[in-house]
């Protein structure tokens, strides 16, 4: 089955363009990488060459200038006009043309999954995956208290269902989970502690050398 990306930059993820930074003991530190790059990487690292960045029209711009100034990475990216509250079901359906006869991986801006095996992993259930797959990894709190975001997969049949079902005004990719696991064949796909979501949007102390490590294979993908 062709496997293709969905990065979904509205809300909490629309500054993804933005450089990284990380949090700890109240003071900021900036890396010079936008924080996009590193979902694009994590989708390429498992295969997918083909991702489309939804957003609204002025971050588009942005996004597609973040994009641009780290041309190492090795994906076809386009980019999907978005109104700001399109909602992630709303920004699926808009997606249908580009993601036809293939399965979708579906993530927010800003969120990096990394650990041992992670790639092989993830490929093998992107493949295989009928119906809805969720990934599940263990992850920090943001500091809002929020649980860093999940990734999904849709199997192309399931798209064609989701107006259906009247699901058209979800708006976060954890209700669309939990609406997923009514409506369809659903599963989940448990990481466990041997890999690690990275929330790039709101990093805390907890994560900095998870960040670390993928700040330094990004330096690694630009020098090349």
């Amino acid at each position: 089955m062709n496997c293709k990306g969905l990065i979904f930059a509205l809300g909490r993820s629309s500054q993804a363009y933005q450089p990284l930074k990380v949090k700890r003991n109240h003071t900021d530190k900036v890396h010079d990488i936008p924080r996009v790059s590193f979902t694009i990487d994590m989708m390429v690292s498992s295969g997918i060459k083909k991702i489309l960045i939804g957003a609204t029209p002025e971050n588009l711009i942005r996004h597609r200038e973040a994009v641009r100034q780290n041309t190492n990475l090795a994906a076809d990216v386009s980019y999907l006009v978005l109104d700001e509250d399109a909602g992630i079901s709303r920004s699926i359906l808009a997606a249908s043309e580009f993601a036809a006869q293939s399965n979708l991986l579906i993530a927010n801006a800003g969120v990096y999954c990394e650990g041992q095996g992670f790639s092989s992993r993830l490929t093998t259930e992107l493949h295989r995956s009928k119906g809805v797959t969720a990934f599940r990894a263990r992850g920090c709190l943001s500091l809002e208290g929020e649980s860093v975001p999940d990734m999904l997969v849709l199997d192309s049949r399931v798209r064609g269902h989701l107006r259906k079902q009247g699901a058209e005004n979800l708006t976060e990719i954890t209700a669309l989970r939990k609406f997923c696991a009514i409506s369809f064949r659903y599963s989940e796909c448990d990481f466990g502690d041997d890999c690690h979501f990275v929330d790039l949007i709101d990093s805390t102390e907890v994560e900095e050398s998870l960040v670390a490590n993928a700040v330094t294979k990004m330096r690694s993908i630009k020098a090349g």
